[in-house]
């Protein structure tokens, strides 16, 4: 009996690993690195969290959790409260219904999905900001977070399948 539950904690514990590491990835985005060049603009490492594992393990990524490290997010970054929260749902809701054309595909086709998606979820948080405050942002700083955010997705990504690795060899045994 004790081998069962000690089994099943395990696996729990293993399954809430990505939410763990996305949280820990939401702390990160939050920080002020202070990089010279980039000013304010940091990654959105938050929105590759939302992506892999509403892919590859949508279980494993529930709206409820994506909807709540959003609002963490805007509470913690100063920015209007729901406007992240939205945006990640919207995401998490187009990968688990499209995520066929990217499961068993490259490396660099899962990259240019993240792209495409993350290019969505942009324009949608540039427009809902812009709604909000009742002006048209400039886009710029929006596109150069963009940018590093999708120069950052191999690196997240890999340590992500990593992970999705581990988590699989504790299901299996």
């Amino acid at each position: 009996m004790r081998e069962g539950m000690a089994l099943r904690m395990n696996f729990w514990l293993r399954g809430a690993v990505p939410g763990l590491l996305a949280v820990g990835l939401l702390l990160f985005s939050v920080l002020p690195l202070g990089l010279p060049y980039f000013g304010d603009v940091r990654p959105l490492l938050i929105l590759i969290a939302v992506f892999y594992w509403s892919i590859f393990w949508p279980e494993l990524m529930p709206a409820i959790l994506v909807f709540s490290i959003g609002l963490g997010f805007d509470l913690l970054a100063g920015g209007p409260p729901g406007i992240m929260a939205l945006v990640l749902l919207l995401v998490r809701g187009v990968c688990v219904n499209q995520h066929r054309p990217i499961v068993g595909q490259t490396f660099v086709v899962g990259w240019l999905g993240f792209a495409l998606i993350a290019v969505g979820a942009y324009l949608v948080l540039w427009l809902l900001h812009s709604i909000y405050y009742f002006t048209l942002f400039d886009p710029r700083p929006l596109v150069g977070q963009f940018v590093i955010t999708v120069l950052f997705y191999p690196l997240v990504a890999w340590a992500f399948t990593m992970v999705q690795s581990w988590i699989s060899r504790s299901v299996v045994e």
